[in-house]
């Protein structure tokens, strides 16, 4: 999944509307509208403004990149990877 369909799922598990989550962001719903269908991305402001609004983590909408970078740090900090 993207970015995208993560705004979408959060969204929706919100229970708000397309219109009523603009009208919060202070942008058109065209505008809103092209970044949960994919065809615009949001600045990190945005994206952060989103997050709060919703009432979640801005991380929520990168599960799948947050996850990578935990495992690749695991793999980098774990003890078989820092010996000589």
């Amino acid at each position: 999944m993207e970015f995208h369909d993560y705004l979408k799922a959060e969204r929706e598990k919100a229970g708000i509307t397309q219109k009523e989550l603009s009208s919060r962001l202070e942008i058109g719903r065209s505008t809103y509208s092209m970044y949960e269908s994919g065809a615009r991305q949001p600045d990190p402001a945005m994206i952060k403004k989103m997050a709060k609004v919703l009432g979640i983590s801005a991380n929520s909408f990168f599960p799948d990149t947050m996850r990578e970078i935990e495992e690749r740090s695991t793999y980098l900090y774990s003890s078989a990877a820092l010996e000589i």
